[in-house]
C-alpha cells in the first residue's frame, strides 16, 4: 500500500513538473520581445522593402520577437531625432541618415562630403572598416549600439528642365539636404530648398522647386519619375545611412535575435544593403529611358573638374570643425585613404 502511495506521489509530482514546464513554455511564447522600429519613408519604398522588411521578418521568424514599424506619418518617426529617441528608449531601433542629424554626427557626415566616394558599394565596405579603426567615428553613435552603416547610391538631379552643366542651376531652386551639396548649388548661383525627402513629389509638381537632388531609386520610391523628364547624372556624393538599436533593448533580446543583428556588422552585409540601391537605380534608369527622358551623364573628367573647383568648400568645413575641437582633419584623411584603397580593390 505504501509502495502504491509513493508511486502515485511520484506520478503526481512528475505531472505537476510537466505542467509547469508546459505553462512556462506557453508563457515564454506569449512574452515576445517587442521592438519599435522607426524608419523614414514607407515600406513601399523599394530599398526598405529589400532591407529592413526582410530583417523584420527574420527577427519575427525566431518566434520570440515582435517588430512594429513606424514610418512617415507616425509620431515615432522623426528622422532628425532618431538617435536621441533610441537613446532615450522612445523607440528601440532606427534606420536613418547621418546628414539629417548633422549636429550629432559631425564627423560621420564627412563620409558624405561631395566627391569623396566614387562607388557606393565599395565605399560602404570602407566605411564599415573605418568604424572599427577610427574610434572618433564610432563614438558618435554612443550610447546606442551601432548595427550597420551603408552608403546609398549617388545623388542625381531630377526635374522638368534640361541641364547641360551644373552652372545651368543659376537661378534654379533645388531641393537638397546634404550640406556640402547645398554649398555647391549656392556656389553656382542656385538657391536651396531644404525639405523632407517625402516632399519631393508635391514640390516638384507645383513648381516650388526646379530640381530635386536624390538617388535614382527615389524617383520610384517617391514617384517623381511621373513628373520629371530630365536627369543630370553626376554622382556628387553617396549618402551615409545607419541602423542602430538601444543597448538595453539589445541586451534583453533572445540569443537568436542578437545573432541576426550581429551579422549585420560585417563588410558583406554593408555591401549587400548598398547593392540594393544599385539594383533599383538600374530599374529607374531603365524606366527613364523607356519614357524618353533626357539624361545627361557627366564624364569622369568633367566630374574631376567639378571636384577640384569646389574642393575648397570641403576644406573650409573641415577647418571649421577643427576649430571647434573636433579631429576633422584626422578623420577626413582616414576617410580619403580608406576610400582610395577600396577603389583600387577588385
Amino acid at each position: 500500500m505504501l509502495q502504491i502511495r509513493n508511486r502515485l506521489t511520484m506520478l503526481g509530482a512528475s505531472f505537476l513538473a510537466g505542467a509547469a514546464i508546459l505553462m512556462s513554455g506557453a508563457a515564454y511564447g506569449q512574452a515576445k520581445a517587442k521592438i519599435a522600429f522607426a524608419h523614414f519613408g514607407t515600406l513601399a519604398n523599394p530599398v526598405l522593402a529589400e532591407t529592413i522588411v526582410p530583417l523584420k521578418n527574420a527577427l519575427e521568424a525566431t518566434g520570440n520577437v515582435e517588430v512594429t514599424m513606424h514610418g512617415t506619418g507616425s509620431a515615432l518617426s522623426v528622422p532628425n531625432k532618431y538617435s536621441e529617441m533610441v537613446a532615450e528608449g522612445v523607440i528601440d531601433m532606427a534606420f536613418g541618415g547621418q546628414q539629417f542629424e548633422g549636429g550629432r554626427f559631425p564627423l560621420n557626415v564627412l563620409m558624405g562630403e561631395p566627391f569623396v566616394v566614387d562607388d557606393h558599394v565599395k565605399g560602404s565596405r570602407a566605411y564599415t572598416r573605418l568604424l572599427r579603426s577610427v574610434p572618433e567615428l564610432a563614438a558618435e553613435f554612443k550610447p546606442n549600439r551601432l548595427l550597420l552603416v551603408t552608403l546609398a547610391s549617388g545623388e542625381q538631379l531630377h526635374g522638368q528642365k534640361p541641364l547641360k552643366s551644373i552652372d545651368d542651376l543659376k537661378g534654379m531652386r533645388v531641393m537638397a539636404t546634404n550640406p556640402g551639396l547645398q554649398q555647391i548649388i549656392r556656389g553656382v548661383g542656385g538657391s536651396v530648398v531644404a525639405l523632407p525627402l517625402t516632399a519631393q513629389y508635391e514640390n516638384l509638381q507645383k513648381g516650388v522647386v526646379d530640381f530635386v537632388s536624390a538617388s535614382w531609386q527615389s524617383t520610384i520610391a517617391f514617384k517623381t519619375m511621373e513628373i520629371s523628364s530630365h536627369h543630370f547624372h553626376w554622382d556628387p556624393l553617396m549618402t551615409p545611412t545607419y541602423l542602430i538599436i538601444n543597448q538595453k533593448k539589445y541586451d534583453s533580446l533572445p540569443a537568436e535575435a542578437k545573432k541576426i543583428l550581429d551579422d549585420l556588422g560585417t563588410d558583406e552585409a554593408s555591401m549587400s544593403w548598398s547593392n540594393t540601391w544599385t539594383r533599383i537605380d538600374a530599374r529607374a534608369i531603365g524606366e527613364a529611358k523607356a519614357k524618353n527622358h533626357g539624361i545627361v551623364n557627366v564624364t569622369p573628367d568633367a566630374r574631376e573638374t567639378i571636384k577640384k573647383r569646389f574642393r575648397q568648400l570641403t576644406e573650409t568645413r573641415i577647418a571649421d570643425l577643427d576649430k571647434k575641437g573636433l579631429p576633422a582633419r584626422k578623420v577626413f584623411d582616414a576617410i580619403l585613404k580608406a576610400s582610395d584603397e577600396e577603389s583600387q580593390r577588385k
